[in-house]
């Protein structure tokens, strides 16, 4: 078989695939996704593409306890939507918002299929129940 020489009339086949001059495409549009051992992600939408790479990210409304209830903090359940092969590595980052209060939040448990948020209010006891808040996270492992 002749090596092709990269010109477009030179191709003898009937492929329907057009090669711009130049050797360059401005879209290609596979009908298989393109694997990850090949350059690809092996998925045809972003959230299994992330999947497929090891990656799975969300958020959660995690109660808070307060420094009333002694240091105590609440613990929240995270399971990952697709479990990993192992455990993955975990980071969240709290989203602020107007509260009194300065909190801590941390990581335990952490498995192939979740892991627990642990927040705490330890400020000055706040008087009532402290709303719910808003962290995102993001876990990287072997899928």
């Amino acid at each position: 078989m002749a090596q092709w020489d990269g010109k477009e009339e030179s191709c003898s086949c009937d492929c329907g695939f057009d090669i711009p001059k130049g050797g360059k495409l401005n879209q290609l549009t596979l009908t298989n996704a393109l694997g990850v051992a090949s350059g690809g992600t092996g998925a045809k939408t972003a959230s299994q593409a992330r999947v497929n790479l090891g990656i799975q990210c969300g958020y959660a409304s995690v109660a808070v306890a307060n420094l009333a209830s002694f240091g105590v903090a609440s613990s929240n359940q995270i399971t990952f939507p697709t479990a990993f092969k192992s455990t993955p590595v975990v980071a969240i980052a709290p989203v602020y918002e107007e509260f009194t209060g300065f909190f801590v939040y941390s990581i335990s448990n952490g498995s192939s299929t979740g892991f627990k948020i642990n927040a705490t209010n330890i400020t000055v006891a706040v008087a009532g129940n402290i709303p719910p808040r808003v962290v995102h996270w993001i876990a990287i492992g072997n899928m």
